[in-house]
């Protein structure tokens, strides 16, 4: 449960706080020394309150909260609920950094440095080999960022800086697109 729980944190600093994310990365005494838990939650709580106080209601800039989240509760769901919420939320930001590198939002870094952040915390990188791509993009369709036929995906620039189409965080995407990040997720080496 405490792995689940620093996805939440990772989630945070990939997606709003570069400083953090290098403070994560850079942390060598496990994550269970009592100084680094006490940071985490202070600093996770933090940045939460800095969302609320600009976008109570999730419409804007606090999209950074569902970073990951399109396909983590897609995998999530079809693995039955066996697999935690934070390891299924980590395979959904991997997604995610693939889809916007496949979209040409970001360059290969961004990828690189989602797999040295979850390598390092020992969180899942590959989706369970029985959930397929179909599955994933017919689940996705009971996600509340579904509208419109499209699911609504939080996509990255770069750590700790959301990518927006004019206004726009929450960014519809074609299905083939998503497709080809499921793919290169299954397919990618270090």
């Amino acid at each position: 449960w405490l792995r689940d729980g620093l996805v939440e944190c990772i989630k945070h600093a990939i997606a709003q706080d570069k400083d953090y994310y290098d403070y994560l990365l850079q942390h060598n005494k496990g994550i269970r020394n009592q100084e680094f838990l006490s940071y985490v939650v202070r600093k996770n709580i933090q940045l939460k309150i800095e969302l609320m106080e600009k976008d109570f209601k999730e419409n804007n800039i606090a999209a950074v909260l569902q970073y990951g989240h399109e396909f983590g509760h897609a995998i999530e769901y079809l693995s039955g609920y066996n697999q935690g919420h934070g390891g299924c939320v980590a395979i959904g930001m991997l997604l995610s950094a693939h889809l916007s590198f496949m979209l040409g939002i970001c360059d290969k870094n961004l990828i690189n440095h989602h797999y040295d952040i979850l390598k390092k915390y020992s969180l899942p990188t590959k989706l369970p080999s029985n959930i397929l791509e179909n599955d994933i993009i017919l689940a996705m369709r009971y996600d509340k960022k579904y509208k419109y036929n499209n699911i609504q995906y939080v996509l990255l620039q770069s750590i700790g800086k959301l990518w927006e189409l004019e206004g726009e965080y929450y960014i519809p995407c074609d299905t083939n697109y998503v497709k080809k990040a499921i793919r290169a997720l299954n397919t990618f080496n270090r």
